[in-house]
Formats: structure tokens, sequence, C-alpha cells
């Protein structure tokens, strides 16, 4: 059993409900509704989860049914409410596969009328986009094979992935169809992102825009900050539902 059998979507489950998870690979944990610099870990059958501001979770593995069965790693804990389990719903798709990489996220060469540069699909805990030429706090979603870039004052751009081919095609949001000469994106992919524990601080994360990143790895100051797995402030997900609609980066950018 390896950390690769582990690796998919889940629905994750508590006393109040249930929700998406995201076991990605090398260890990095992804949970669209409640967001924050997470990672995750093997040991034995057991699944060590670091799940920054909402606590970390020991949870048992059964390698037959691909279920967990756990609860929250927090002395006085309450079995009658802290406990979790999660089930896995399905496997990453092709498309994912190909954007994540080795775990980290992967870098692509973006192309429009003007020319070409690098971007960066960032496998953190908020889904950040990292353009060094073009800088702006920005981040990306996919459904299905579109992906969806919102780059702040850049624009949203939706493109259509080719797994097999590495390559991606779109425009702009809104754009005419066939899109005019300067609405037109295309990408093909370069590398896979090397640095997977590198968190780097963010200027806005107590002001405007990411007020509930504990870090953020966008487009910010190039400032080392302390990896997830150290990070460890004791908001529950009970609290967080109560104070916020879900805990996500507040730029709501996806939600």
């Amino acid at each position: 059993m390896s950390q690769a059998d582990l690796v998919g979507w889940y629905d994750f489950e508590w006393s109040g409900g249930k929700f998406d998870v995201c076991f990605r690979p090398a260890g990095h944990f992804f949970v669209p509704k409640f967001q924050a610099p997470a990672r995750w870990k093997l040991d034995g059958d057991e699944v060590k989860i670091d799940w920054g501001k909402f606590g970390k979770y020991i949870m048992k593995w059964d390698v037959g049914k691909k279920t967990m069965d756990g609860m929250l790693d927090k002395e006085g804990a309450d079995p009658a409410k802290d406990w979790r389990k999660a089930n896995l719903r399905e496997p990453l798709s092709e498309v994912e596969k190909v954007l994540y990489g080795a775990g980290a996220g992967t870098e692509w060469e973006l192309e429009w009328k003007e020319g070409s540069f690098p971007i960066q699909f960032k496998c953190d805990g908020y889904n950040h986009f990292k353009c060094v030429q073009f800088p702006a706090h920005a981040h990306w979603s996919l459904v299905g094979d579109v992906l969806t870039i919102n780059w702040g004052e850049f624009g949203n751009y939706a493109l259509k992935v080719d797994a097999e081919n590495k390559t991606m095609s779109g425009a702009a949001v809104g754009a005419a169809d066939p899109p005019a000469d300067h609405e037109w994106r295309k990408a093909k992919w370069l590398r896979d992102n090397t640095d997977m524990n590198t968190i780097e601080a963010c200027d806005q994360h107590e002001t405007r825009a990411c007020d509930h990143h504990e870090y953020c790895d966008g487009n910010h100051d190039q400032v080392r900050a302390p990896e997830a797995e150290s990070i460890n402030v004791p908001v529950t997900i009970e609290d967080e539902l109560e104070a916020t609609d879900g805990g996500s980066c507040t730029c709501k950018l996806f939600g």
C-alpha cells in the first residue's frame, strides 16, 4: 500500500453533513469549501491530515473498501461530534493528472497575439495561478475539461484542456465566437512544478484579498513562511461555518 493508492476525490463526512475533499499527489490536500494550506501522509494504515486552521485528523485507511474512519486529533476531542469518515468517490481525471503533475502543480507556456510567457497552476490549498510577467492575485478552477482562470485585473479566461497532448485553448470569458484576435489564448505544458513545500507570505492576507489565508503563494512578495505542516491554528469546521459561509479565500473567486 502506498500514498498513490489514496489519491482521488472523497466524500468527507462529519456530524454536520459531507463535502468534497481531494487527496492530491505528494501529500497535498485540497478542500474547495474549506480552503487552507494542508498536507496529508500515510503512516502504516493511518492517514494523517494537517489541515492548517481546521485542525489535524487521524483516519484509519481500509484499502479494500477505499474508506477512512477517524476523528480530530486534539486533546479533549468529542467522539460524538469530532468523528470523520471518508469514502472514495472517484479517481483523478486525466486532466487533473496533467495539471497536478507530481503534486505541486505544473508550468505552462501561454500564448496570445502579442507572444508567449510562462504561467503556473499551483496545487496549494487555494489553487493559486501564478504569472511572473503579469502578476496579480489569481486563482484557477476546473470543471470537467474546462479550466477557468480568474486573473484579477487581467481578466477571466476559460480554456479547454487536451490531456493527451498536454495543451489547452480558449478565450477570455464572454469573448465572441469565434474569439477576436485579442481574445484567444493557447497554452502548452512545459514541466511539473518542483517546489512541493514552500508557502510564500501574502501581504494581502490581512487586508483586501486573502484575509482567510494563513499564507498565500500567488504573486505577492516572495517571502518564505513556515511549511504547511507547521501551521496549526485551532479553528474547527463547526466554528468556521458559524463565522462564514465556508471559510475559503475571501476574494470569493470560486467560492
